[in-house]
């Protein structure tokens, strides 16, 4: 689509700097004059010219913008170019051509009149001798590819261009039509004349108040166009149209005018209709007006109407406006309540699921009461725990809408026994081989029924039993307890029965071959022969005799080998483990008395 913006030349950098855009390529050259001041425009970024002309001097033509002028005065055309941001610039100026057009359809493969190739920011080109009537086109290119602002200036020549190439607005008149009832809006008509129209795009009048637009389509007439916008609202507010090129947006004009009064007074009044459930009265609400009167007679804003199917029509009046509107009251049955549990009876910490019944209550919300005090639930489907015996009455209520509901309860529907509390204690407090008897007592609450695993087989069904263990060990005991109710519950405790340990070690002996008290030995009950070992050892320290067979004994002599010891006095030092495991060490002293 073929851009047109003015760019502008002066002899003078004091005169004014105005932004412009600029073509893409020769098709597209944006016209300009050297009248009205310095013309800056944003360079362009990531692109290149078209293959097919001459560049000249441009070995690269990156990131191009074109443009094309027409001389007005003869002479020479001095043109400075800078940019924003001090980076490297280039051009190149073809022509001269008998138009536009021309200039395009030649293909750009003459000889150029100007060309720059150089790294500099700031370029000078000349048009030498232009005369009235010629066209050039001028290329500038953005080497650095970088965001800058590009400036050209007519800087000196006695040659001056032709500014009636470059689109201009001349005039744009607005006529209101009169107020349209009973919609208060009006039509609007205007022409709007200008000079030099792009040759390609669209030319849209639009305005400010309401959004109408009206669009002309390329080509355009030649220096003007009628329009009309319509439905604008008719309010007597300052009202603004537009008008402007969609390829030369700098070629705009707009124009402020008043729109008419209105011409029609609206005093509309509403009222909601209302669903409510049969025989419950509904409030109906009129707004909008200063004073009513309804079909029943009522007077003011708000009234209470029967809960049965009725229209109601209600007039609303401001100063000499009225209005009539009309509410529709709708009635719908109640709904039904009907429920269910899942279980009914049970032990505490009974968990109950609810269902209610949803069979013609559509849309309708659930509300539950389980019977405790304030516990509550919602739902068509709720679970609840209850955690305490008891009589529990549930309670459901159905609600369909505003003062529409049903409740029902039913009396004691969920029936909680107690769960037995088992407990029991062992007496005595050290049962061992000896003493093996175990006494049981049995603190049970709520219960009737009693089980016992004494955990080596043996049960019992009394209340407080004995039981005797057989062996040592440690035994797994539990209760089983239930009522009459079906509740049922169990403990299990450890009973240990322990071992009996004996241990017996002589303080003297006579290995006098008199056939008494001749072997030290230890008599014990309850030690294991696993991990056992007994050592003796001499005043000196010294190790006299070891053995781990819990059996042998000491004869006196070294190792039991040979003659028998001086008499001492010995020290022997015995580790053993008892059958709970335990491990102990005794170390003591045995006298050795001599022969007689």
């Amino acid at each position: 689509m073929k851009k047109i913006v003015i760019i502008v030349f002066v002899l003078s950098a004091l005169l004014p700097v105005t932004m412009y855009s600029q073509g893409s390529d020769c098709s597209t050259a944006s016209p300009f004059c050297t009248a009205a001041g310095t013309a800056t425009f944003p360079a362009s970024q990531n692109t290149t010219a078209p293959v097919g002309p001459n560049y000249g001097c441009l070995f690269t033509q990156p990131n191009p913008a074109w443009f094309y002028l027409q001389v007005a005065t003869t002479g020479n055309i001095d043109l400075n170019m800078t940019n924003s941001a001090n980076v490297d610039i280039d051009f190149v100026i073809w022509g001269p051509f008998t138009s536009s057009s021309a200039a395009c359809a030649s293909g750009l493969t003459g000889t150029s009149v100007a060309c720059s190739y150089s790294s500099s920011s700031n370029e000078n080109g000349t048009i030498p001798n232009a005369t009235v009537g010629e066209v050039y086109v001028l290329l500038i290119t953005n080497y650095s590819n970088q965001v800058t602002n590009i400036s050209l200036v007519q800087t000196g020549g006695t040659g001056a261009t032709n500014c009636n190439i470059v689109c201009s607005m001349d005039s744009l008149t607005a006529i209101p039509g009169g107020c349209m009832s009973p919609a208060n809006i009006y039509d609007l008509t205007g022409i709007v004349a200008y000079n030099a129209a792009p040759s390609t795009g669209t030319l849209t009048i639009s305005n400010s108040c309401n959004g109408a637009t009206q669009v002309f389509n390329a080509p355009f007439n030649p220096d003007s166009v009628t329009y009309s916008l319509s439905g604008l609202p008719a309010d007597g507010n300052p009202c603004t149209v537009i008008a402007v090129f969609s390829n030369d947006t700098n070629c705009n004009i707009t124009k402020t005018f008043n729109a008419p009064p209105a011409c029609f007074v609206d005093c509309p009044i509403t009222v909601d209709s209302a669903l409510t459930c049969d025989g419950v009265p509904a409030v109906l609400t009129a707004t909008g007006a200063t004073s009513y009167l309804w079909s029943t007679g009522d007077t003011t804003a708000t009234i209470l109407a029967s809960g049965v199917p009725a229209t109601y029509a209600v007039i609303g009046t401001t100063g000499t406006c009225s209005d009539t509107a009309i509410a529709i009251v709708t009635t719908f049955p109640p709904p039904t309540v009907n429920f269910t549990g899942d279980t009914l009876s049970g032990c505490d910490q009974l968990t109950v699921d609810f269902t209610a019944d949803t069979t013609g209550n559509t849309g309708a919300t659930y509300a539950w009461k389980f019977g405790e005090s304030g516990s509550t639930g919602s739902g068509i489907a709720v679970s609840h725990l209850y955690p305490t015996p008891g009589c529990y009455t549930v309670t459901l209520t159905a609600s369909s809408g505003p003062g529409c509901s049903t409740s029902d309860s039913i009396y004691c529907m969920i029936s909680v026994f107690p769960q037995p509390v088992v407990d029991f204690s062992v007496s005595p407090d050290g049962i061992d081989a000896i003493a093996s008897t175990a006494y049981f007592s049995n603190t049970s609450l709520y219960a009737t029924q009693w089980l016992w695993s004494f955990g080596d087989s043996a049960t019992s069904i009394e209340q407080q039993p004995e039981h005797t263990y057989t062996d040592v060990g440690a035994y797994t005991v539990t209760l089983y307890a239930s009522n009459a109710d079906g509740c049922i519950d169990s403990v299990t405790s450890l009973v240990n029965v322990k071992d009996i340990v004996t241990l017996y070690i002589p303080n003297a002996f006579t290995p006098n071959k008199n056939e008494h008290n001749e072997i030290f030995n230890i008599y014990s009950y309850g030690i294991l022969q696993e991990g056992f070992e007994m050592l003796i050892f001499d005043r000196w320290g010294k190790q006299i005799f070891k053995t781990n067979d819990i059996s042998e004994g000491w004869n006196g002599a070294m190792n039991n080998n040979g003659n028998v010891m001086p008499a001492d006095t010995y020290v022997y030092n015995i580790t053993y483990k008892e059958t709970s495991g335990k491990q102990k060490n005794i170390i003591g002293s045995i006298s050795l008395v001599a022969r007689k």
